[in-house]
């Protein structure tokens, strides 16, 4: 029995240290385990660092971009307004000056018609005037026969007083 019991020591022994080198493997590999546990983690706080930055460089671009975004669009509006503003300026400027070549067209107008009416005026006078001088003419003409009709009588009459004397 005394074997047995050196045997079954050396066997006791044996399975300790089994256990124990079993054990030592599974804390190594434990402290394996955590040791790249723990470099994934901090490999995550890295990633989680640079995207939280990423995402507030992104967020100041945002704003930025939303600013000029606004800005452009401020502008735009302005451009818009002020463009209006000038064009309904100058459409009444136009409607104005319509307005008063309307009234200058209208004076025109009536100008025209009085000079027509002083041109039809004109060629009545110098109808009139044609036709007096057709009765001057005829006139002066008769007055001329007459006065030969005169000068003849009063040549005859002169003839005849004449001849009455003698």
């Amino acid at each position: 029995m005394p074997t047995t019991k050196k045997t079954t020591t050396k066997k006791v022994t044996n399975s300790k240290t089994s256990e124990v080198n079993d054990l030592t493997n599974i804390i190594r590999k434990t402290n394996e385990n955590i040791a790249n546990a723990q470099s994934i983690f901090e490999k995550n706080l890295q990633i989680k660092d640079i995207i939280e930055e990423k995402i507030k460089d992104l967020e100041i671009k945002e704003k930025e971009h939303a600013q000029r975004v606004k800005q452009d669009h401020d502008k735009i509006n302005k451009y818009k307004n002020d463009t209006i503003a000038m064009i309904s300026d100058r459409k009444k400027d136009l409607e104005k000056k319509m307005a008063e070549l309307k009234k200058f067209q209208i004076e025109i107008e009536k100008s025209k018609k009085a000079l027509e009416l002083e041109k039809e005026q004109i060629k009545k006078e110098r109808e009139e005037l044609d036709l007096e001088k057709i009765k001057y003419d005829t006139d002066q003409n008769e007055l001329a026969n007459s006065m030969l009709k005169f000068n003849e009588l009063v040549s005859n009459f002169t003839v005849n007083i004449d001849q009455l004397k003698k």
